[in-house]
């Protein structure tokens, strides 16, 4: 597994159109940084669509107000992302997420795990409805 560094964190391919993305703690991460990944994930798989992991199990990431809004509209990005799933750790960390699911109303769908396992089964069942639409 490439692990693609940018200067908010790291992304690496772990499916073929999975990404698993990891920011750095404590770092406030701005829409910049985001348009960052933006850069590697079309370097990675063009414009495919896709769905994302964010992994904040080791501490909880620091959202720009800019980069709050940027993750829920829709945009260049938003269109060809299937799915966001969250991993956290805690039940503190998973409310605060879902917290920001409901005032953000994120225009991809959104789901918070405390399990990467159980969010990679969820990606997949993303996928095999998305298969049986066809």
């Amino acid at each position: 597994m490439d692990i693609h560094k940018f200067d908010g964190g790291e992304v690496s391919l772990i499916q073929h159109n999975v990404l698993l993305i990891e920011y750095n703690i404590g770092q406030l991460i701005t829409s910049k940084n985001l348009k960052e990944l933006k850069q590697i994930r079309e370097r990675l798989l063009g414009n495919q669509k896709y769905h994302s992991i964010t992994d904040v199990r080791e501490g909880f990431i620091n959202l720009s107000d800019d980069a709050k809004a940027y993750i829920a509209e829709e945009n260049e990005s938003s269109k060809v992302r299937l799915s966001d799933a969250v991993v956290v750790n805690s039940l503190a960390k998973k409310i605060e997420v879902e917290l920001y699911i409901r005032f953000h109303k994120p225009v991809v769908k959104t789901k918070v795990f405390t399990d990467l396992n159980k969010a990679l089964c969820w990606i997949e069942s993303l996928e095999v409805e998305k298969l049986e639409m066809v």
